[in-house]
């Protein structure tokens, strides 16, 4: 049997942390980016610690991976989606980085929260900026500016920005 128009699957990428950006990119990313058969990589990284012992490498490991699942609630509005979770350890760029090329991400969808001016003058680098740079596949900044309406729904409609297409 000859098959489909249905589109094939992509894998997006979705970073998770305790920011509220990263929620709100996730709830905007359900509606507007992903689609029926998609699976969703729900991804959170944590600081690696040479200092730490095992039981708090688990510990943290196993927060991560609460953190995430709490956020699976929002890819249930498309029941049609496959969700998978993963927690990573190790410096947060090329982390994320690297499991966007190892597991073939179509997009890469993130929470964008400015850091303080202080951080960035003290060199501290930018996660966005070094995904943006080093990512293979489209990378997605999602960031509240401004309300600027409500939809049929009654929820309300908040300006987005791309900052990569690739």
């Amino acid at each position: 049997m000859f098959c489909c128009d249905r589109p094939e699957p992509r894998r997006i990428v979705v970073v998770v942390d305790d920011g509220e950006s990263a929620r709100m990119a996730l709830g905007w990313a359900m509606l507007n980016v992903i689609r029926s058969r998609d699976i969703i990589t729900l991804l959170h990284v944590h600081p690696s610690s040479a200092a730490g012992s095992e039981g708090s490498r688990r510990y943290r490991r196993l927060k991560g991976f609460q953190l995430a699942l709490s956020f699976k609630d929002l890819c249930d509005m498309n029941p049609h989606v496959k969700v998978e979770i993963v927690v990573a350890e190790g410096d947060e760029g090329p982390t994320i980085v690297s499991y966007t090329k190892k597991l073939g991400a179509s997009a890469l969808i993130m929470g964008h929260h400015k850091h303080p001016v202080f951080r960035r003058c003290l060199g501290k680098k930018d996660t966005l900026d070094y995904c943006i740079k080093n990512s293979n596949c489209l990378v997605l900044a999602v960031k509240q500016h401004r309300k600027v309406g409500f939809n049929a729904q009654g929820k309300t409609v908040s300006e987005v920005r791309i900052l990569k297409y690739f």
